[in-house]
């Protein structure tokens, strides 16, 4: 099964330095979970599969890695590249890269792994991975604690006849990394596949959570004209605070 939306997966450079502002980060003791029992980042050689704005590749590079970037839209690697100095990155799909077999000792992707033709996808990182290596991939899943705020996301969208942002899905986004576990333990060429989940609580006030809501793909794919109207909507439900538990979901698989 493919995860690919035709035009989403570039379509978030539209608002990427908003996304780089409110998109949460990623735990750090998956950061950590990482380095000490799965590969030490120190030195390290990671080419990052949608790398985004570089929430992600922030913290790989604060651990000493190396890291070589792939993301397909210019407008949110020119944010990456004027947080880091990243020495590649390189503005196409995963699945159209060309570059030197066995390069890497991790292929990392944080958020983004959905977006990939998976059995082309795990071809790939399978001949870029250096026997010993491994594949890494994670999502935030989100689940918005203020039930009228939960009930009047699933209602707006659904008075359009859209679904919710997956984000905020988290039943529906765990499906896909489900599909995707069972793609990595078909996989010839990877084993030793394992599963990790970390949590975290964050607290958005209103303008943040409604930043955060806009950067959703889900808003994104709604033409232009309808968003104003549907956020304001969602804006009518919310709390002065809004609560967001994040589950962080890691799939891991070695090169055999």
């Amino acid at each position: 099964m493919e995860y690919r939306f035709e035009g989403m997966a570039t379509g978030f450079g539209e608002v990427a330095r908003v996304y780089d502002r409110v998109r949460p980060g990623y735990p750090s003791a998956l950061f950590e979970h990482i380095d000490c029992k799965v590969f030490a980042l120190m030195g390290a050689r990671i080419l990052e599969v949608g790398s985004g704005t570089g929430i992600a590749t922030v913290e790989l590079v604060k651990r000493g890695a190396a890291v070589a970037a792939v993301e397909p839209d210019r407008r949110m690697a020119a944010v990456l590249r004027e947080k880091l100095s990243v020495s590649e990155v390189h503005e196409a799909p995963f699945e159209r890269l060309r570059l030197p077999r066995a390069s890497f000792d991790l292929v990392v992707a944080a958020q983004s792994w959905h977006w990939v033709r998976q059995r082309e996808g795990l071809r790939k990182a399978s001949s870029l991975l250096r026997e010993g290596g491994f594949f890494v991939a994670f999502w935030n899943l989100g689940t918005v604690s203020d039930l009228r705020l939960a009930a009047s996301i699933v209602k707006t969208f659904s008075r359009i006849k859209r679904e919710p942002p997956i984000f905020f899905r988290p039943r529906g986004l765990r499906q896909r990394i489900d599909l995707i576990e069972q793609s990595l333990a078909r996989a010839r060429d990877l084993v030793s596949l394992s599963r990790c989940e970390f949590s975290e609580i964050k607290e958005y006030r209103e303008s943040a959570f409604m930043d955060l809501l806009a950067t959703m793909s889900g808003v994104l794919a709604l033409p232009p004209s309808l968003r104003p109207e549907l956020l304001a909507e969602i804006r009518s439900a919310m709390p002065a605070k809004v609560v967001v538990e994040y589950r962080t979901v890691m799939l891991c698989a070695g090169r055999g």
